[in-house]
């Protein structure tokens, strides 16, 4: 049988293995407060504070917002790739202002085409005159 313990940030009770550090025997069995998922919440957090000025919650209520989908081209999540995971939060190089959420393959578009429109413009263009 395997112990179980509460963890104090979210209240939830989880077996002993969702508490155990990398390499916990080495670092003589340490053990870490919160759980797996709160330590996973706390640090995509920090991540998106930091890089884009947002908290999860502010990606959350946009991804609603959205829809639950690209802002470009409606994806949902399920569409994305797995290693990926969620979706990425565009924003403007320059001023680092927050734009959207994208799926994977539209921010990678909108990166390759450095966010300029009149390229976009003549790519949308161009697939549409090459069509068959």
């Amino acid at each position: 049988m395997t112990s179980r313990r509460t963890c104090p940030n979210c209240g939830e009770r989880r077996d002993e293995s969702h508490y155990k550090l990398k390499g916990s025997t080495a670092r003589g069995g340490q053990v870490r407060t919160w759980c797996d998922p709160c330590k996973r919440r706390y640090y995509a957090n920090e991540n998106m504070r930091r890089r884009y000025g947002i908290t999860l919650e502010d990606y959350e209520r946009m991804e609603a917002a959205q829809g639950h989908g690209c802002a470009v081209c409606g994806a949902g999540i399920e569409n994305l790739p797995e290693r990926v995971g969620r979706f990425h939060v565009d924003h403007c190089h320059e001023t680092g202002k927050v734009r959207a959420l994208l799926c994977h393959w539209c921010n990678l578009a909108v990166g390759y085409l450095r966010d300029d429109p009149v390229r976009a413009l003549e790519v949308a263009k161009y697939l549409v005159q090459s069509k068959d």
